[in-house]
């Protein structure tokens, strides 16, 4: 075996070496920088909720159900939520406590962040979280509608898409006639959610 063929072997093994480690390695730094930036969001969010509306009764619950949303761990964000399922007529608030923010959701751009203080501590969380605290809304009004209906004209917008949107999944009858009058409203995504929410209730009227 000559000079050359060493060589060639030599770098072939040290090729095999980095394919085997790198490729690992890669990875553990991809988890690592995701978990790093998942523990700065948490302290920027924590930090954001305990300055924000201070003296709120449910605050320091909301607080746990945002970062369990947005846990380390697959069991994290199903822990949250059966917490809150838990709390009952004290969930709905916590729930509403945790809409009652400064974003918004629109149908024509998606999350609209009111706050920049807000916007640097969650950035596009909210996207994923919404979905989770609409379905919270969901399977709290089935026992608390009452609740669930008085906050339908609360002065936050994202409240009331967020109520008429959850009004759709639930099958309550008087659910069209406090939608209806929605379809008349000058906010557009008032009306698309509505409009959404009767053809969810099969509404024919």
């Amino acid at each position: 075996m000559d000079f050359s063929e060493i060589l060639i072997n030599v770098f072939g093994y040290l090729f095999v070496a980095i394919i085997f480690t790198g490729i690992p390695l890669f990875f553990l730094y991809l988890f690592a920088r995701d978990i790093s930036q998942k523990t700065k969001r948490k302290k920027r969010l924590t930090q954001f909720l305990r300055t924000w509306k201070i003296g709120n009764p449910f605050m320091m619950d909301v607080e746990k159900l945002m970062i369990g949303l947005n846990g380390f761990s697959p069991w994290d964000r199903p822990l949250a939520i059966k917490k809150v399922e838990k709390m009952g007529s004290r969930g709905m608030d916590v729930v509403l406590a945790a809409l009652d923010m400064p974003y918004c959701w629109t149908w024509m751009r998606g999350f609209d962040v009111s706050s920049q203080d807000f916007a640097e501590a969650c950035g596009g969380y909210f996207v994923n979280a919404h979905q989770f605290l609409v379905g919270l809304l969901v399977k709290l009004g089935l026992t608390h509608y009452e609740k669930l209906k008085d906050n339908l004209n609360h002065p936050n917008l994202n409240i009331r898409l967020s109520i008429i949107s959850a009004m759709g999944k639930i099958d309550n009858p008087s659910a069209i006639e406090l939608l209806v009058p929605f379809l008349d409203s000058t906010n557009a995504d008032e009306k698309i959610g509505a409009i959404i929410s009767l053809g969810e209730l099969r509404a024919k009227s």
